[in-house]
C-alpha cells in the first residue's frame, strides 16, 4: 500500500479534516516523527506499567488508533521495511532481561536466608546432617539403621516445629512477606513469581493469588512477554539475543 493509499484510508476512517486542516502536507502518517512507533507496532511499554513500581510515565509520542489500523493493513514482509517491530522486540527483550535478573536475585535471597537459618539453628543443622545420612543409608540398603535415623529425624523436625525457631528476616520485599507470614516454616513456602519477580506464598488465599495474577504489574509483564514471543515467532527479534 502506497503512502497515498494509506492517507486515503485515513480519510475514510477519520474524515478529511482529521488533523484540523485539510491541507495534504498537514495530514498525519505513521512514519511521522511524533507518532509512537511502539504503539503502531502493537504495544507501548508506557501503557502496561501505569500505577505500578515500574511506572514509565506518559508516552511523549502520539498514540493513534487510525494510524495503527493503516499500519496493520501491511503484511509482515512490508512491515519489515520499517524498523518498528524489530525495535519493539529489542525494547521488550531488555525489559524481560531486567525482570529475569530480578527473579534470580529474589530467588537467591530466599536461598541465602534458608542457608543462614540452617547455619544459625543447631536443630536445623542436625536435621540437614541426618537427612544426608538417611539418604546414604537408603542407597546402601541398610534398612535397620535407616529406620533409626529416620525416627530421630522426625523427632527433631517435631521439636523444631514446637520451638518455632525464629529466623533472620531478609531485607526488601522478601522481608515484608516473611513479616506478614511470620514463622520459618511459612518462610520456606515462599516462592518467586516467574513472570513479574514478586514474592508469593503457598499460604496465600485464592483471592490473594487472584489479586496478584490480575494485578497491573503481573499483567503488564505478561503482556510484554507474550508480545515478545509473538514478534519472535513472526521473525521480528533482536539480531543478538544472548542466553540469560
Amino acid at each position: 500500500m502506497s503512502v497515498q493509499e494509506q492517507r486515503r484510508l485515513l480519510d475514510a476512517l477519520m474524515g478529511l479534516d482529521r488533523d484540523g486542516d485539510t491541507r495534504e502536507g498537514s495530514m498525519k502518517h505513521f512514519t511521522d516523527r511524533d507518532v509512537c512507533k511502539f504503539y503502531i507496532a502493537g504495544l507501548c511499554p508506557h501503557d502496561v506499567f501505569t500505577n505500578t513500581r515500574k511506572e514509565m510515565g506518559v508516552c511523549p509520542n502520539l498514540h493513534s488508533d487510525p494510524l495503527k489500523i493503516v499500519y496493520d493493513t501491511l503484511d509482515d514482509e512490508k512491515k519489515k521495511e520499517y524498523p518498528y517491530e524489530t525495535d519493539l522486540a529489542t525494547t521488550l527483550d531488555e525489559i524481560i532481561r531486567e525482570c529475569d535478573r530480578a527473579i534470580l536475585r529474589q530467588e537467591q535471597k530466599l536461598k541465602d536466608s534458608e542457608a543462614e537459618k540452617i547455619q544459625n539453628d543447631p536443630i536445623s543443622r542436625q536435621i540437614s546432617d541426618l537427612q544426608l545420612k538417611a539418604e546414604k543409608l537408603g542407597e546402601e540398603g541398610n534398612l535397620d539403621e535407616y529406620a533409626k535415623v529416620n525416627a530421630e529425624l522426625e523427632g527433631l523436625k517435631m521439636k523444631r516445629t514446637q520451638q518455632a525457631v525464629s529466623v533472620q528476616i531478609p531485607s526488601g520485599a522478601a522481608g515484608e512477606v516473611v513479616q506478614q507470614y511470620g514463622s520459618q516454616s511459612q518462610q520456606q513456602k515462599l516462592r518467586v513469581c516467574e513472570i513479574c519477580s514478586c514474592y508469593l506464598s503457598k499460604f496465600d488465599s485464592d483471592k490473594r493469588l487472584a489479586d496478584h495474577f490480575m494485578g497491573k504489574l503481573h499483567m503488564g509483564y505478561m503482556a510484554v512477554r507474550e508480545k515478545f514471543e509473538e514478534l519472535k515467532a513472526r521473525g521480528f527479534f533482536p539480531e543478538r539475543r544472548e542466553k540469560r
